[in-house]
C-alpha cells in the first residue's frame, strides 16, 4: 500500500474507507429524516415564489408572476430551478414532497461532487474532500436549505460541477471543451441564481491571466478565452437585458424602495451602506459554519463570539494564501461574491447568512487551510510554501466542525428519535409518492409544533386560511408575504412598498385595486411602513376578526 507522505501518520486507506462509510450513513440517515419535516416555510415565503413559478411554466403561461395582478413578467429570480420543477407540477400538481425530494437530491449530489472537487484541488488526496463533505450534510444551515423548496442547494451543486469542471481542464491546452462543455456547465449556475454571474467573472479572470503566463500556449489559452466568453455570454446576456427592460411591476415596487433608501443621498450612504455589508458578511461567514440556536446550552455567548472571530480568522488566512499562491477558478468566485454582495442591498443579518450558505463548502476549505498555515509558522518563516492540508492538523478544524455541527442538530442523529423520523418518512412516501395535489393542505403549514415555536408565523398562516374563505379569486391582497398569501388563498397579492411616504403606499393601493390588507406581528417591515399607513386611513378598512394577538384582516373599501 503506498502512503501519501502527507497522511503517512495515519493508514489513509483504513481511515478514508471509515470516513466514506461514515458520510454515506449520515447522508441517508439525515435526508430521508428532511422528507418527515413536511412542507414548511421556516425559512422564506420563497418556497411560495417558486411553487408559483413553477405553476406558471408548466401551464404554459409563460415565465410570469401569476400571483400578481395582471400577470406580469419576472424580473428575478433566474428560471432554471422552476423549470425543474415544472414536469413535476405538470404530472402530480402541487406534490410538495416530490418537490422536495428534488432538491434532497441535489443536496446528495453535492456530497460527492465536494468529495471529487476538494480530492482534485488536493492533488489526488481525498482525505479533505470527505472530511468536508461529511461537514457539509451535517451543517446546521445546509439542512435548513436542504429542506425547502428553494435554489440554494442546485445552486451549490451546479457551482460544484462548474468548479471541478474547470480544475480538470486547467492544466490541458483543449479548446473543444470552452466552447462547449464549459460554457454549459457554468451557465447552469447563473440561470440557477444570479450569483453565478461571479463564478463566470473568476472563470475568465483565472484564462485572463493564463494568456499573459509566461510560456505556455497562450494563443491556445488566447483562444480558451474568447470562446468561453463568446460562449458563455449570450444567455447572460439575454438574461440581463430581460431584468432590465421589464416594466417595474407590483411585486418589485419595494425593491426600488429599498434601493431608493440606501443609495438616495450618494456616495456617504453608499460607503456607509457597504460597510455595513462588510460588518454582516464578516459576522456570517463563520456564522454559515457553526450556528448558535442550541449551542448555547452548551457554549457561553462570549466564547462563542471569540471562536466565531478565530474561525472568520482562519478561513480569511486560508482564502488570503489560496489567492496569493493557487489563482484558482474557485479563490477568485468567493473573493468576487463577497465584494461584490458587499455592494447589494444586504437586508438584514438574515439576508447576510443566506448569501454565505452558498459559500459552506468553501469556507470549510480555507479555514482548514488556516489551520493548517497556523501550525506551519516554522516551514514559512524559513521561506516554505505548505502544500495543501498536511499531518494531523487538519484533524483539529474537522473535529471541532463535526462537533458543533453534531451538537446542533444531535435530534437528529439519536437513534431513536432518527428512526421515528424515517418510520414517518416511509409513510409520507407511501401516501405522497406519485399522487397528484390540487393545493396546499392545512396541515403543512398549521402545525402544533409551528405554532409553539413560531407563533407569529403560525397567526400569520391561520389568517391567510381565513382569508381563503373571505376573499375571491380575482381579489387582491397587499401583505408582507404576497407569494405565501396568494398560495395559501389562492387569490392575487402585492406587498406593500417598502416607504415611510404614505402617500405613495395610498397611490400604490389604489393603483393595483387592493381588496384586502393581511397584519402581520413578525416582522419590522409592517410595523414601520405598513401600520402607519393603516392608522392614517382608518376610515377607510374595515376589520374582520382573527385568531391571533398581532395579526388582521382588513378589507379596503376607499376605491
Amino acid at each position: 500500500m503506498n502512503k501519501s507522505k502527507k497522511y503517512a501518520w495515519m493508514n489513509q486507506e483504513l481511515v478514508s474507507s471509515f470516513l466514506r462509510i461514515i458520510l454515506l450513513a449520515v447522508t441517508v440517515i439525515v435526508c430521508l429524516q428532511l422528507i418527515d419535516d413536511g412542507f414548511s416555510y421556516l425559512v422564506d415565503s420563497d418556497n411560495a415564489l417558486y411553487i408559483l413559478l413553477t405553476k406558471a411554466l408548466a401551464t404554459g403561461q409563460g415565465y410570469v408572476s401569476i400571483h400578481l395582478p395582471g400577470h406580469p413578467g419576472v424580473q428575478y429570480p433566474p428560471p432554471l430551478f422552476p423549470l425543474l420543477l415544472s414536469p413535476l407540477f405538470s404530472l402530480f400538481g402541487y406534490n410538495f414532497t416530490l418537490m422536495r425530494l428534488v432538491v434532497i437530491a441535489f443536496a446528495i449530489g453535492s456530497v460527492f461532487l465536494i468529495t471529487a472537487l476538494f480530492k482534485r484541488l488536493d492533488r489526488g488526496e481525498e482525505m479533505a474532500g470527505l472530511m468536508i463533505a461529511l461537514l457539509f450534510i451535517t451543517n446546521h444551515g445546509i439542512l435548513v436549505f436542504t429542506k425547502e423548496v428553494l435554489p440554494e442547494i442546485p445552486y451549490i451543486f451546479f457551482t460544484l460541477l462548474a468548479l471541478y469542471s474547470a480544475e480538470a481542464f486547467k492544466d490541458r491546452n483543449d479548446v473543444l471543451p470552452y466552447a462547449l462543455y464549459l460554457p454549459l456547465v457554468f451557465a447552469l449556475a447563473y440561470l440557477t441564481k444570479n450569483h453565478g454571474i461571479f463564478l463566470c467573472l473568476a472563470m475568465v479572470t483565472v484564462l485572463t491571466l493564463k494568456v499573459f503566463e509566461k510560456g505556455g500556449a497562450r494563443g491556445r489559452r488566447a483562444l480558451q478565452l474568447t470562446l468561453f466568453a463568446a460562449v458563455t455570454a449570450p444567455p447572460l446576456i439575454l438574461w440581463v437585458l430581460w431584468v432590465l427592460t421589464k416594466a417595474r411591476t407590483p411585486g418589485s415596487v419595494y425593491f426600488y424602495n429599498i434601493l431608493k433608501n440606501f443609495y438616495e443621498l450618494g456616495s456617504a450612504v453608499l460607503l456607509e451602506r457597504v460597510w455595513e455589508n462588510l460588518v454582516m458578511i464578516t459576522v456570517s461567514i463563520p456564522g454559515s459554519l457553526i450556528t448558535f440556536v442550541d449551542l448555547e446550552k452548551f457554549i457561553p455567548p462570549a466564547v462563542f463570539n471569540i471562536l466565531s472571530l478565530f474561525l472568520f480568522f482562519t478561513v480569511f488566512t486560508g482564502l488570503i494564501y489560496r489567492l496569493a499562491f493557487k489563482r484558482g477558478v474557485m479563490e477568485f468566485y468567493v473573493v468576487f461574491y463577497i465584494l461584490i454582495v458587499a455592494l447589494w442591498s444586504v437586508y438584514g443579518l438574515g439576508d447576510a447568512r443566506r448569501y454565505m450558505i452558498a459559500l459552506v463548502p468553501f469556507l470549510y476549505y480555507y479555514s482548514f487551510t488556516g489551520f493548517n498555515l497556523i501550525f506551519s509558522v516554522g516551514e514559512l518563516s524559513k521561506g516554505l510554501r505548505p502544500d495543501g492540508l498536511k499531518g494531523p492538523y487538519i484533524l483539529i478544524p474537522f473535529l471541532l466542525f463535526l462537533f458543533l455541527n453534531v451538537a446542533e442538530i444531535r435530534g437528529m442523529l439519536i437513534p431513536a428519535k432518527a428512526a421515528e423520523r424515517v418510520a414517518h418518512s416511509a409513510v409520507l412516501l407511501k401516501r405522497d409518492l406519485f399522487v397528484p395535489a390540487e393545493g396546499l393542505r392545512p396541515d403543512a403549514v398549521l402545525r402544533g409544533a409551528f405554532k409553539e415555536t413560531r407563533p407569529c408565523y403560525y397567526d400569520y398562516m391561520l389568517s391567510a386560511h381565513m382569508l381563503k374563505r373571505l376573499s375571491a379569486p380575482e381579489d387582491v391582497i397587499m401583505t408582507r408575504k404576497p407569494e405565501l398569501t396568494s398560495l395559501i388563498t389562492g387569490s392575487y397579492a402585492v406587498k406593500f412598498p417598502f416607504t415611510e411616504d404614505r402617500k405613495s403606499i395610498l397611490r400604490f393601493v389604489e393603483k393595483n385595486g387592493v381588496d384586502f390588507v393581511l397584519i402581520d406581528g413578525c416582522f419590522m417591515e409592517t410595523r414601520k411602513y405598513l401600520l402607519p399607513f393603516v392608522n392614517e386611513n382608518r376610515e377607510n378598512f374595515k376589520a374582520f376578526r382573527a385568531d391571533g394577538k398581532d395579526t388582521g384582516i382588513l378589507s379596503y373599501g376607499g376605491r
